[in-house]
């Protein structure tokens, strides 16, 4: 509910399309969500993360192409969830994925993944086999504030276990333009200066496996994300 999949299937398809960059989302929430709403079955154990975490399948052959150009996905897995303990038993189970990713790291421009909602071990793969990250929250007030448990959550495994891992800032959604003012409540935390307004069309373009670009490009949520978009380009 915070516009963390949106967020991060339409951030890789603006890449794609406005950057003409090669990139490569990394689906590891066990609810598919991104591999969902870019039209990719997500019930093939060997075309997914959960083949590749296994040793079932190389990460080059479980890559699948979307409808957009340049952007590749590795789709998740429904039943995802049974590698959390492969992975918790596994001695630096927590790297696998990282050392994974690393095998196609070259031939993408960017890599994007689209995190589970809480830290468990593929979580927390993830957050260890990232440089950067984006924090998508509600713009209410509730979300604010557990945003700043996030952060503190963050900043531990920062310390503990990827040190190199930046947060880019906090990136507010669901923006009604004639709502309360809340932002002040997320005190020093960096945020965009992008934000992704209210936009019924980027709940509905998953039903179709297509981005808000290819479904709605003139829409509002269309003209967020390639704003958001430009402003993560700028920091690379």
């Amino acid at each position: 509910g915070t516009g963390k999949t949106t967020t991060a299937v339409n951030l890789s398809s603006a890449f794609a399309i406005f950057y003409r960059s090669k990139v490569l989302l990394v689906d590891v929430d066990p609810q598919a969500s991104a591999t969902i709403s870019l039209g990719v079955d997500p019930s093939l154990p060997k075309k997914s993360v959960f083949g590749v975490l296994n040793g079932e399948v190389k990460i080059e052959d479980a890559l699948v192409e979307t409808l957009v150009p340049n952007l590749y996905l590795l789709p998740s897995y429904l039943n995802l969830s049974k590698i959390e303990p492969v992975l918790f038993f596994r001695k630096d189970g927590e790297y696998l994925l990282k050392r994974c990713i690393s095998g196609v790291d070259g031939k993408f421009e960017f890599i994007i993944l689209d995190c589970p909602p809480n830290i468990g071990m593929m979580g927390l793969s993830a957050l260890i086999a990232a440089n950067e990250v984006i924090i998508p929250i509600r713009y209410d007030f509730l979300s604010i504030e557990a945003t700043k448990q996030m952060l503190n959550i963050l900043n531990k495994i920062i310390e503990r276990k990827n040190k190199s891992l930046k947060v880019d800032g906090v990136l507010l959604t669901h923006f009604e333009e004639d709502g309360d003012v809340i932002e002040d409540h997320l005190g020093s935390a960096k945020r965009f200066s992008t934000v992704v307004r209210f936009d019924p069309l980027l709940a509905e373009a998953p039903k179709y496996g297509k981005p808000i670009f290819l479904y709605a490009p003139e829409s509002k949520g269309a003209q967020d994300y390639l704003s958001l978009a430009k402003e993560v380009y700028s920091l690379t």
